[in-house]
């Protein structure tokens, strides 16, 4: 376990130990004596145990992602603060949707004006669901913030959400500490919480109390439209679901002068009770609608108020979809209504070469020898980088007279950021071939990688390529195997994913190195090609190809059902573990007859040592 100076605190039962016991061996012998060696047992075994506790209790926020603050990305939303002549109110129009003039006409829409408003610019988000706190609750409140420009804003909890062992959701510290007029406060109103509109639609207004304000559900989704403006000019706002007040209130809003209209609240229970919806929205008002994602609409004639999302949703799921829900959800958690795809070069930025990382003094196995003599001779890379120590042996020996293989000798890196590498050493070549692709571009491979195929053009085009990996994780939709790597020199996100290791977790083997992956992707989805047919993983003696339906469940094997093509189909293939016992020597490779040891011959042909 690492510390800093700032931690030495967590060595003080260390001390205390070291006390107690020089001041029982100075005690004129007094633990020498047959009659006190029990006593001295019991009371080492005590302050054992409590220097136990106290170690365990100091370290316990290091030793478990749970109650770690992890999944911090330095990604900061500068769409939150758009620029003024981006958000600047100009006349739009009606018979266009394209995605630039959505943006326009959702960013002009917008409360400008906020602090010039009968509606104060105080936001209270209600939440009242348990477990995690999920991306429709992060959008709720990204939304509300974008719409309202709020100058202050809190978001009210019944209890604090889950956090997931493996640490997916981790929207709730991202609002923290994005946006800082956020407080997290406890919700004292439970009728805020209550399945009866009437009920909950007082609550909304009394925890919005004398000062005014909006409060919202953390499951609305606000649409920035000329009916928000209407509603912020209001003295007393309700919005529930299609306008029906027996349902639960979704959205209310009320001026400061509410107070002196209704000296209690009961009058104020009473007038909702009593009054008909265009009491609330004024006889010329636009139609007010919080609606589901199904008929949920941005055109310009008929905008929808807000969006009410009754089941949560995931970042990939509005990524590229063309529905208005999808473009709504996108221009509050990524700025812009457009698709967040990738979009390729109009030429190669991406150098036909290879790296691998070899850290450690031992000699080359067969298996590596046959991923370096397929970077060579199947990819036909114009050079193959091995960075770290010589191997030693007889194979490594082969490559003497290979130009196109380069040694970079490095020593072992200690440290990533400050913070020592001690229980998994394969965290080193984990941050590192985010470090080499960042500054030299290629592929990266792991030494048990066989390559199929010559690096395809399409790849080449893309600033980085990954491949999802094929385990089930937890409550992250899916983690990216790092194993095979395409990127470009200086590629956005190489520099993010190398910036996630200044939060790097030494004690923990896959956080870094296959979910903060993932957690950029969500973060900056149009920095990422996802390429499902970069490689094809295996393990425990399965093969998965991640292009085809149901290539996570644990009994599939891909390979050995001949459910493609190997030659054809992918450009890697990666045994994680075991080896392939074919891969142990070339005289297993030669006499064995299996789909291995095929990709084994075809790379020794390739390289012209068999026929």
């Amino acid at each position: 376990m690492a510390y800093s100076n700032s931690h030495n605190h967590y060595y003080r039962p260390r001390l205390y130990f070291t006390r107690a016991a020089c001041f029982f061996r100075n005690s004129r012998g007094f633990l020498c004596h047959y009659r006190y060696r029990t006593v001295s047992a019991i009371i080492s075994l005590i302050l054992l145990l409590v220097n136990i506790y106290i170690w365990r209790t100091g370290c316990e926020n290091f030793q478990s992602p749970r109650y770690l603050p992890h999944g911090y990305l330095p990604i900061f939303p500068h769409h939150l603060y758009p620029p003024y002549n981006q958000s600047k109110k100009e006349s739009v129009s009606h018979s266009s949707v394209s995605s630039s003039y959505l943006d326009h006409y959702l960013y002009s829409h917008v409360i400008h004006d906020s602090l010039h408003q009968p509606v104060p610019p105080v936001v209270h988000v209600i939440h009242c669901d348990h477990g995690p706190f999920t991306f429709t609750h992060y959008s709720s409140v990204l939304a509300a913030f974008k719409v309202l420009k709020p100058s202050a804003m809190f978001i009210h909890i019944t209890q604090e959400p889950e956090l997931d062992p493996d640490g997916y959701y981790q929207f709730l510290p991202d609002l923290l500490r994005d946006i800082p007029i956020l407080v997290k406060v406890k919700l004292k109103e439970s009728n805020a919480c209550s399945c009866k509109g009437k009920d909950q639609a007082a609550a909304f207004l009394d925890t919005i109390g004398r000062t005014g304000g909006v409060a919202i559900s953390s499951r609305v989704i606000l649409a920035a439209s000329e009916s928000i403006a209407y509603l912020m000019n209001t003295n007393i706002s309700i919005i529930t679901l299609e306008s029906d007040i027996k349902q639960s209130a979704l959205v209310s809003l009320a001026s400061h002068v509410v107070p002196s209209i209704y000296s209690s609240l009961s009058k104020l229970k009473s007038s909702i009770l009593s009054a008909s919806d265009t009491n609330y929205r004024g006889q010329n008002a636009p139609t007010l609608r919080c609606v589901n994602p199904a008929v949920f609409s941005i055109q310009l004639d008929k905008p929808s108020t807000c969006l009410y999302l009754s089941e949560d949703v995931f970042p990939f799921q509005i990524f590229n979809d063309k529905n208005d829900f999808a473009k709504l959800m996108r221009w509050a958690t990524y700025g812009s209504t457009q698709k967040l795809a990738p979009v390729p070069s109009s030429h190669n930025v991406v150098p036909n070469i290879v790296h691998y990382v070899w850290l450690g003094k031992r000699n080359l196995d067969y298996f590596t020898f046959l991923s370096f003599l397929s970077s060579l001779y199947v990819l036909e890379a114009d050079a193959v980088y091995v960075h770290g120590e010589a191997p030693l042996g007889e194979l490594w020996d082969f490559f003497y007279r290979e130009p196109r293989l380069k040694l970079i000798r490095r020593d072992f890196p200690e440290s990533v950021y400050g913070t020592p590498i001690e229980k998994y050493v394969s965290h080193a070549s984990d941050y590192l071939r985010a470090d080499i692709l960042l500054r030299y571009g290629g592929v990266y491979a792991d030494t048990d990688v066989i390559f199929l195929n010559k690096l395809p053009s399409a790849f080449r085009k893309y600033d980085v390529s990954a491949c999802p990996d094929w385990p089930k994780t937890g409550a992250f939709p899916d983690v990216f195997n790092m194993g095979v790597l395409v990127g470009a020199p200086g590629a956005e996100y190489l520099r993010y994913f190398l910036e996630s290791y200044r939060w790097y977790l030494d004690r923990d083997w896959s956080y870094n190195a296959i979910h903060i992956p993932y957690k950029v992707y969500e973060k900056k989805p149009q920095t990422l090609n996802v390429a499902r047919h970069l490689q094809v993983l295996c393990a425990e003696d399965k093969c998965h190809a991640t292009w085809i339906a149901g290539y996570k469940e644990d009994g599939v094997d891909h390979l050995d059902g001949h459910a493609f093509d190997w030659r054809n189909d992918a450009f890697a293939i990666h045994w994680t573990h075991p080896d392939p016992k074919e891969f142990t020597c070339q005289d297993n490779l030669l006499t064995t007859n299996s789909i291995p040891s095929d990709i084994g011959k075809m790379v020794l042909r390739k390289a012209k040592i068999i026929s």
